[in-house]
C-alpha cells in the first residue's frame, strides 16, 4: 500500500454483504472500450494520447497499465485516467464537453461505439461520447481522483497490495469528495491544455449525474473563476494564460447543498430563501441507509481520506461521528460541515458567482437528492442573478427509489441536448432559449405505464394551478417505537434485502456473517439484482404510537404536484433528548386493501420542544384516481431510511394538522 493511502476502520452493519453483491454490479459499467485498430498515422493527439478511428468518430484512450502508464498528470502531478472523443474530422478547435461520472463508477459510464450505446441510468443511451462527437463536440470523459483507474481502490491497492507491480500514486490519493479546489480544478486544467493545444474552446460545458451533478453545479457556479489548494480564488485561466468559462451545464440527480442531504433537519421550505443556518441546526437525521451505502461502494473502487488529511472527504470519519446520534456536540459537526459546504456545496461554496446557464433534472422519487436540493438552490440564484438561464426539470429519475423509464430519460436528454446546443453550437442568446423554464413528468405506476404529463410553467411556484386542503383539530399522539416494520423495510431507497423481496429477517441481523448466510440461503430470490420499488404496494393497516390522517375519497381524479406543506402543532409528553418525526403520505385502496408510497420527509425535534410545525415532504407528481384517498402518516421513526433516534421513549401529541397539496 503506497505512503498516505487509509484504510476506514470495519463498520459492523448488517449491510456489508448485500453492499458488497451491489459492488459487483457497479464495477461491471467500468469496463473500457476495446481498440481492436492500429492508431491513426496522422491528425491530432489530445494530451498526447493516441487515437483510433472507433464507432465512426477519433476515439483516444489513456489506458492505464500496470505499471502506471497511460494517465495525464493535473495540475499538481496527480495521474488521472482520462479519455478523448474527437469529431470523426477536422482539427479543431471544437466545442468542448466534459462528462462527469457517478460516485464511484468511472470514465467509461458515458462511453459508447454508436450514438445509443451508453450505460448511464439516469440520462439514457445516447448520453454519450460518441453521440456529442458526432455532433461536433470534442469530448473529455475522465475519472475522478482517487477512483478506479485514478489512483483508487482496484488500480492501487489491487496493483501494489498484491505484488502485481509498481504504481505511482501520491500520498494524497483519495477522493476528494468534489472538491472545488482538487476535482473541478481537474477538468478545468484539462480543458486548459486541450485549448492550449488548438484543440479545444476556452468556453466549454459541462454535465454529469449524482456525483458528477453535484460536480457540474460547482462549475456553474465558478464559472469562470478557479479555487486554488489554498482557498484563494483567481480569474479560470488554461496553463498559457488563455481565459476560460463555462457556458452550458447539465445536471442530473444533482446536490446543492450536502449537508440536508446526508442530515436532515426538515427545516428547508420552497418558498422561503434559505440562509446559512437553515440545515445547520439543529443537526438532522442521518439519511443513514444511503451514506452507508456510499460509504461502502466508496471502499470497493475508492481510496477514502483520513481526518487528519482532509475531515471534509473523510467519509468513514462521518459516519463514526454521525452514527453516534444525537445530541451532537458542536465541536465534531461544524468543522466536517464548514468544509463540505465551503468548498463542496454549490448553493454556499466559495468562489460562487454569477452562474453559467443551467439545465438541472432531479427526481420526485429520488429519495437522496429530491427536488427540494434545485427548487432551493434556483430559488438562490434567480434571486441574485435573475437574468441567469436555469431550467428545471422533474420526474421518476435519480437515485432510488426512481423509476427511469426509457421514454422519460429520452425525452429529457432530447431537451437537454437542445439546452447544450444552444449555447455551445447555436447563438448561445438567453432569451431564445429553448424549452420551458420547469417541465416535469408524473410519476404513474406500474413501470410500464406512460409518464403523465408535461405538465410546463415559467417558474416553480407556478406549476402548481391549485390546492387540496384538509385539516385535522383532534390531538394523536406519536411516539419513538411506533410505525410497521414492514412499511419502513419496503420503502427503505437503498437496494437491500427488502427490496428484493426476500423474507423479512426482523429490523437487524445480529452481525455480517448473519447477513451472509440469510442471503446464500435465499440466493435464488437475489438474482438479478433489482432496484428499489417506486410502485411497491402494501397491504393497509394502522399501528399504534402513529398518527394516521384520511384525506377524503377521491370522487374525480386530481394530480399533486409540488411539495406538499404540513403544519402542525406538538406537546412534549416524555423524553429529554432530540427525536425526529418521519412523515408519509400514502395513496390508499381501501377496496384492494392496498397502499402506495407517493411520499415522505423527515424532521429533526429539538430537546423538548413544542408548539408550531411546519415541514414539507420531497414533493412528487402523482395522479390520485377516483375511490382512492390520501393518508398521512407521522411516526418516531423510519429507521431502514434514517437513523434512529437514541431517544428511544420519547413522545408528542399532535394536534391542529393542516396538509396542503399542490394540485393541477
Amino acid at each position: 500500500m503506497s505512503p498516505g493511502r487509509h484504510s476506514p476502520p470495519r463498520r459492523p452493519t448488517p449491510r456489508w454483504a448485500v453492499a458488497l453483491l451491489l459492488v459487483v454490479a457497479f464495477v461491471m459499467v467500468n469496463v473500457g472500450i476495446q481498440l481492436d485498430r492500429p492508431a491513426l498515422a496522422d491528425g491530432p493527439s489530445p494530451l498526447g494520447i493516441d487515437c483510433h478511428d472507433i464507432g465512426g468518430v477519433r476515439f483516444c484512450q489513456g489506458n492505464p497499465d500496470w505499471t502506471g502508464g497511460g494517465r495525464i498528470d493535473s495540475f499538481d502531478g496527480f495521474p488521472l485516467d482520462v479519455d478523448v472523443t474527437m469529431p470523426p474530422t477536422g482539427k479543431g478547435p471544437w466545442p468542448t464537453l466534459v462528462m462527469l461520472h457517478p460516485w464511484t463508477t468511472s470514465k467509461t459510464l458515458f462511453e459508447a461505439t454508436k450514438p445509443r450505446g451508453g450505460h448511464s441510468v439516469m440520462m439514457g443511451q445516447q448520453w454519450n461520447n460518441n453521440f456529442f462527437a458526432r455532433r461536433g463536440y470534442l469530448v473529455v470523459n475522465f475519472t475522478s481522483r482517487g477512483i478506479v483507474g485514478s489512483c483508487g481502490a482496484s488500480l492501487g491497492d489491487l496493483v501494489e497490495g498484491n505484488g502485481l507491480g509498481t504504481l505511482y500514486c501520491p500520498d494524497d490519493d483519495y477522493l476528494h469528495f468534489a472538491d472545488s479546489r482538487y476535482e473541478i480544478r481537474d477538468a478545468q486544467y484539462l480543458v486548459g491544455r486541450l485549448v492550449d493545444q488548438g484543440l479545444a474552446k476556452p468556453g466549454f460545458a459541462v454535465t454529469g449525474e449524482s456525483y458528477g451533478a453535484g460536480q457540474t453545479l460547482e462549475h456553474a457556479v465558478l464559472r469562470d473563476k478557479t479555487v486554488l489548494p489554498s482557498g484563494k480564488v483567481v480569474p479560470m485561466r488554461s496553463p498559457k494564460g488563455v481565459p476560460m468559462e463555462v457556458k452550458a451545464a447539465v445536471a442530473t440527480a444533482a446536490w446543492s447543498d450536502f449537508v440536508p442531504a446526508a442530515l436532515d433537519n426538515g427545516r428547508q421550505l420552497d418558498t422561503v430563501l434559505d440562509d446559512r443556518s437553515t440545515a445547520l441546526e439543529p443537526t438532522g437525521v442521518l439519511r443513514e441507509s444511503f451514506i452507508q451505502l456510499l460509504y461502502l461502494l466508496g471502499t470497493a473502487t475508492g481510496q477514502f481520506a483520513s481526518a487528519e488529511q482532509d475531515l471534509g472527504a473523510a467519509l468513514p470519519d462521518w459516519l463514526d461521528t454521525f452514527d453516534e446520534g444525537e445530541p451532537y456536540a458542536a465541536s465534531e459537526v461544524d468543522p466536517i460541515w464548514r468544509q463540505v459546504r465551503e468548498y463542496r456545496s454549490p448553493l454556499w461554496m466559495k468562489g460562487r458567482g454569477k452562474p453559467a446557464p443551467m439545465m438541472i433534472m432531479n427526481g420526485w422519487t429520488d429519495d437522496l437528492f429530491p427536488p427540494i436540493q434545485i427548487v432551493s438552490f434556483a430559488n438562490a440564484m434567480k434571486e441574485e442573478y435573475p437574468d441567469v438561464p436555469l431550467q428545471l426539470r422533474f420526474a421518476s429519475i435519480g437515485h432510488p427509489r426512481a423509476q427511469n423509464k426509457v421514454a422519460d430519460r429520452d425525452l429529457l436528454a432530447q431537451g437537454a441536448v437542445e439546452f447544450v446546443d444552444h449555447f455551445m453550437l447555436g447563438d448561445g442568446d438567453p432569451a431564445t432559449v429553448p424549452g420551458p423554464n420547469v417541465r416535469a413528468l408524473g410519476f404513474t405506476c406500474p413501470d410500464s405505464a406512460e409518464s403523465t404529463g408535461p405538465f410546463d410553467a415559467d417558474d416553480w411556484e407556478s406549476l402548481s394551478t391549485d390546492t387540496v386542503r384538509y385539516e385535522s383539530a383532534p390531538t394523536q399522539s406519536v411516539d419513538s417505537s411506533g410505525g410497521r416494520d414492514d412499511l419502513e423495510w419496503a420503502t427503505d431507497p437503498s437496494p437491500v434485502m427488502g427490496d428484493w423481496h426476500l423474507p423479512w429477517p426482523g429490523p437487524n441481523l445480529p452481525s455480517s456473517a448473519a447477513t451472509l448466510g440469510y442471503l446464500v440461503a435465499n440466493a435464488t430470490k437475489v438474482f438479478p439484482l433489482p432496484g428499489a420499488e417506486a410502485c411497491r404496494t402494501m397491504t393497509t393497516g394502522q399501528d399504534t404510537g402513529v398518527a394516521h390522517y384520511d384525506l377524503p375519497t377521491v370522487q374525480d381524479a386530481y394530480t399533486m404536484i409540488g411539495i406538499p406543506t404540513v403544519q402542525f402543532a406538538i406537546d412534549t409528553r416524555d423524553g429529554k433528548v432530540a427525536g425526529e418525526l418521519a412523515t408519509k403520505l400514502w395513496d390508499v385502496d381501501e377496496q384492494a386493501g392496498k397502499q402506495r408510497l407517493v411520499t415522505k420527509g423527515i424532521y429533526r425535534l429539538e430537546p423538548n420542544q413544542d408548539g408550531p410545525i411546519t415541514l414539507q415532504l420531497n414533493g412528487s407528481a402523482y395522479t390520485f384516481e377516483p375511490r382512492h384517498h390520501p393518508r398521512l402518516e407521522i411516526a418516531g421513526r423510519d429507521s431502514q431510511s434514517w437513523r434512529a433516534s437514541n431517544n428511544t421513549d420519547f413522545t408528542v401529541a399532535v394536534r391542529d394538522l393542516t396538509l396542503t397539496l399542490p394540485t393541477r
